[in-house]
């Protein structure tokens, strides 16, 4: 991956509990050929640790209805559960049955969320590890074309300290997010982090074009909204 900017990214991982573990078949097959989607949920719940945790992991904090692309011994198949993604430990959550059941994403190429009318769509990092991309988890398609537009939160966790004059510090933990932004373009990876005027060279031959559209319309780089508008003229160009 071309690298816009460097920095580095420390992460603390806390244990994850799946107790009482208890898998649903995982070898029943469907009339398709394929494994049966509710096999491949497990029950148990997280560990106190966790819990304890202010904040929330979460790529969106409410259960959605998600279409997944699935691939389980080389054969792909689409399914659809009531889901939300857990950031921090890389699994569904998925309401089966009247009960919390977890999915584990390490087998998801893709899902959509389906969020009121609006369709919110995710890439398997692993989609784009031949243009150079050497992350993992899940990237968000923003923006689609002769460049992609995509974004990845990612979530550690940090301690704070709450204190005062005279009294104790009390240290807890919080959940932390960071969002990054990349532009898929002539199949190569860019991060937009830092992004400059000068960094406009991407888009080879169009770069002029996409500088008087930047400078017109006043945009910023560290807004999404605004990165969304430049890689949208540049496809549209």
């Amino acid at each position: 991956m071309k690298r816009l900017f460097s920095f580095t990214l420390v992460c603390l991982c806390l244990s994850y509990e799946l107790d009482g573990q208890s898998s649903l078949n995982i070898g029943r097959v469907n009339p398709s050929g394929g494994v049966a989607s509710t096999t491949l949920l497990v029950g148990g719940h997280e560990s106190e640790a966790i819990s304890k945790i202010e904040g929330n992991p979460y790529l969106i904090d409410e259960f959605l209805s998600t279409d997944m692309v699935i691939e389980v011994n080389g054969k792909q198949q689409n399914t659809n559960f009531y889901a939300k993604f857990n950031i921090f430990n890389n699994n569904f959550e998925v309401k089966h049955e009247e009960e919390i059941k977890y999915l584990d994403a390490s087998i998801v190429r893709e899902f959509e969320h389906m969020k009121g009318d609006k369709k919110i769509k995710f890439i398997h990092a692993g989609q784009f590890q031949k243009a150079g991309f050497d992350g993992d988890g899940f990237l968000q398609l923003l923006s689609e074309g002769k460049a992609q537009l995509l974004s990845q939160e990612a979530v550690t966790v940090t301690q704070v300290s709450r204190g005062g004059f005279g009294v104790p510090d009390e240290i807890s933990e919080k959940f932390y997010r960071e969002k990054s932004y990349f532009i898929l373009v002539s199949d190569q990876f860019y991060e937009f982090k830092s992004f400059t005027n000068s960094s406009l060279k991407i888009f080879e031959e169009k770069t002029d074009q996409v500088k008087e559209f930047v400078k017109a319309k006043k945009l910023k780089f560290k807004n999404e909204e605004d990165i969304k508008n430049i890689v949208d003229y540049f496809n549209s160009l």
